[in-house]
């Protein structure tokens, strides 16, 4: 798993039932956002590794 597939997870866009394979197929990635099934997460470094995650629906 990478960072896209936990935002996702993170944001409440997929559950732990979606798996990282279907994820993968149906995720289209820019710069600091991921788009799956319609559904935009945007992420943004905090530092120390912590991201803040929102979503546009």
């Amino acid at each position: 798993m990478n960072f896209s597939y936990r935002a996702a997870q993170k944001a409440g866009v997929i559950d732990n039932n979606t798996s990282v394979e279907e994820f993968y197929k149906n995720v289209k990635e820019g710069n600091g956002s991921v788009t799956y099934n319609g559904q935009t997460i945007y992420y943004k470094a905090k530092g120390n590794n912590q991201y803040q995650v929102t979503t546009a629906k």
